[in-house]
């Protein structure tokens, strides 16, 4: 949609006689723009989101708040999670406890690869006995047999004996591998239930408040760090493909209704919103305000062209881009004009009339 910025009004001049009135076209500077209205946003918001399901025992800030990086915001309280905290501790311990030297576990089966290892040793002497004995053909063949897999079977335990002592060191390590990870991921989860900011900035919004429940991963709060505002357009898709980065627009806010602003397009996004058949356009000030706020409402003129001197006549006076021009007999005279540039109110006059053209009001 197009509209006109701050111009002079129409010079009528009356012709009482004739019961006439006649205007002429004027030499004026000219602008034509597209309209866009929308919200002044902080450049860098950042959304601080809960990290874990619980209540907010405490709001430690409030909206406006000036606050630093990794300042606590709220506290959560979880229940459940205290518990498993605990329960991942003790864990821990008991897994830290199997693998030091005094662990029950493994002192067990150090005892019975001791006492294993004893047996061998005997085994293996009564052996060596039976086979001098059976060299001196002083017993029998069944003896030296017995005492053969006596030894035999002592040294089979006893090797099993180490390999179960060193299955369950590597099954302790294991677990003791799994409890820290389990009390380190508890810890952090604990950790999570006090939310910090990320930035150095200012509270802008607090979307859920003491005594609330909430679930890991909504919203809690948007804060703006330190770069400043910038303003969230939508423009008419009728008036998108006239729109382009780098140009200028007027900006009007409710915060100063007496004043504009200066900025420029910096982003024009290539998605049509189907809510509101609108293209969004992000634009930066060249004016900046002495005070900004988050959301508050804009309007905007994007400066599609201008002229400072052209020649223009009023636009309620034109009708199928035809004029009625009062002529030398002072009888309406329908003229076709070739327009350029239009507003809601001017329209620039290229061809068909000169400065001098009487243009008819009405023809009384």
């Amino acid at each position: 949609m197009k509209t006109s910025l701050f111009l002079p009004a129409v010079v009528v001049v009356l012709f009482s006689c004739k019961k006439v009135a006649t205007t002429t076209p004027e030499v004026r500077p000219i602008v034509e723009a597209v309209y866009a209205s929308g919200k002044v946003l902080p450049a860098d918001d950042h959304r601080i989101y809960a990290q874990a399901d619980g209540v907010i025992v405490a709001q430690l800030v409030t909206e406006g708040a000036t606050v630093a990086r990794n300042q606590p915001l709220f506290r959560i309280e979880n229940g459940s999670q205290q518990a498993r905290l605990a329960g991942a501790d003790v864990a821990l311990q008991q897994a830290q406890a199997n693998l030091r030297g005094d662990s029950p576990v493994l002192g067990e089966l150090e005892t019975q690869i001791a006492s294993l290892r004893a047996r061998v040793a005997d085994d293996s002497t009564n052996y060596a006995r039976y086979q001098n004995l059976w060299r001196q053909n002083a017993t029998a063949r069944i003896n030296l047999d017995r005492a053969a897999l006596a030894y035999q079977t002592s040294r089979n335990e006893l090797a099993a004996a180490r390999e179960r002592l060193r299955r369950t060191r590597n099954q302790l390590r294991v677990e003791l591998a799994n409890a820290q990870t389990a009390a380190r991921v508890n810890a952090t989860e604990t950790g999570n239930t006090v939310v910090r900011s990320d930035v150095d900035g200012t509270v802008f919004d607090i979307f859920r408040k003491q005594g609330e429940s909430i679930r890991r991963g909504e919203p809690l709060a948007s804060l703006g760090g330190k770069g400043g505002f910038y303003i969230q357009l939508w423009i008419d898709e009728q008036d998108v493909a006239r729109v382009s980065p780098g140009q200028e627009l007027l900006v009007q806010l409710d915060l100063y209704r007496d004043r504009t602003f200066r900025a420029k397009i910096t982003k024009l996004y290539p998605t049509l919103n189907p809510e509101n058949q609108s293209v969004r356009a992000d634009a930066e000030f060249v004016e900046v305000p002495p005070k900004l706020v988050a959301n508050a409402f804009a309007e905007a003129n994007i400066v599609i062209s201008k002229k400072d001197a052209t020649l223009t006549i009023p636009k309620s006076l034109v009708r199928n881009d035809s004029v009625l021009v009062q002529n030398a007999e002072g009888k309406p005279q329908k003229v076709a004009i070739r327009k350029g540039i239009e507003t809601t109110d001017y329209v620039e006059v290229l061809g068909g009339l000169t400065k001098d053209s009487r243009l008819m009001l009405n023809s009384e």
